[in-house]
């Protein structure tokens, strides 16, 4: 998986992740995005929910690629968010 992979990834909307790969709804409740079951995830791509919820989009694809590589890997090994504050520097 490389740069091709993570362009095909971020033209998929946020449904369509979770359906192809479920392993990676645990991402999305771990970093407390609440995309799971959200009426507008078959509209919003990662970046969209990135933005929303102010997360770096770079990491928050790492962990979505790290679930979907390693279906069976603990939701603990998974990289966590690391939200901006409203200020937009990085948050705690």
């Amino acid at each position: 998986m490389g740069d091709a992979f993570d362009a095909d990834l971020d033209s998929l909307s946020l449904h369509a992740i979770m359906t192809r790969w479920p392993a990676t709804l645990r991402v999305f409740i771990a970093w407390r995005l609440y995309c799971v079951g959200c009426p507008i995830a078959d509209f919003h791509r990662l970046a969209d929910s990135a933005r929303e919820h102010g997360c770096e989009l770079p990491e928050l694809r790492r962990a979505v690629r790290r679930a979907i590589e390693r279906p069976g890997l603990s939701p603990a090994a998974l990289p966590r968010a690391h939200r901006r504050s409203a200020a937009g520097g990085a948050g705690p």
